[in-house]
């Protein structure tokens, strides 16, 4: 697999996209988590979230009840 190279998706796009409501589903912001699967930044974005324990936004292409999950000390 290839590695991405440039900006994050996220730095150059819509703000907003990246900053889910409570409640919404992650199929409404597809467009950002595909963003980030090509990003060169994903696997520091993630692991940066998970170690700072960030509870809103998407970091390295989860939401943060998946990071959530992904941190939990039972997580496989």
């Amino acid at each position: 697999m290839l590695a991405a190279t440039g900006p994050a998706p996220c730095a150059i796009g819509d703000p907003e996209q990246w900053w889910p409501i409570r409640g919404e589903s992650r199929d409404e912001y597809a467009d950002a988590v595909a963003g980030c699967r090509m990003c060169p930044a994903r696997v520091a974005c993630l692991a940066y979230a998970v170690a700072a324990g960030e509870r809103r936004g998407i970091w390295g292409g989860l939401l943060p009840r998946e990071r959530l999950q992904l941190a939990r000390p039972d997580a496989a």
